[in-house]
């Protein structure tokens, strides 16, 4: 069964924007069932949690075959066994890599730009 990981509460102002969102839409979106296992922060630190998501964030995935980390490889991992997310011609697949790379590069560029994670400017 598929597990991804998300938090047991989010403050008002990060609810609907939380990276464990993704992955659980696009699992609802390509019909796989999955349970979503809550985490509490005093869970992110811990050793077990950091094996699975080296960060300490959301989400984390597992379904048997591969663990995983980063919204973004999860949604095209699960897109890759899913005609609803990625179509089966090399042309319509590199449409769609293509956009989940722009989103992802979009979504960057905000972040730096409001002065959040300067990490990502270097």
């Amino acid at each position: 069964m598929i597990e991804v990981t998300a938090f047991k509460w989010v403050p008002d102002f990060a609810q609907g924007s939380v990276r464990d969102l993704r992955v659980r839409w696009a699992l609802e979106e390509a019909g796989l069932g999955y349970d979503a296992r809550l985490i509490g922060f005093e869970d992110q630190a811990t050793p077990a949690y950091r094996a699975m998501q080296p960060f300490g964030q959301v989400p984390a995935y597992s379904d048997g075959k591969v663990q995983m980390f980063e919204s973004g490889a999860i949604v095209l991992w699960i897109a890759q066994t899913s005609p609803e997310l990625m179509p089966a011609d090399d042309a319509g697949r590199a449409i769609v890599m293509s956009m989940a790379v722009r989103r992802h590069e979009q979504h960057r560029a905000v972040r730096c730009r409001t002065g959040r994670y300067r990490l990502l400017q270097q």
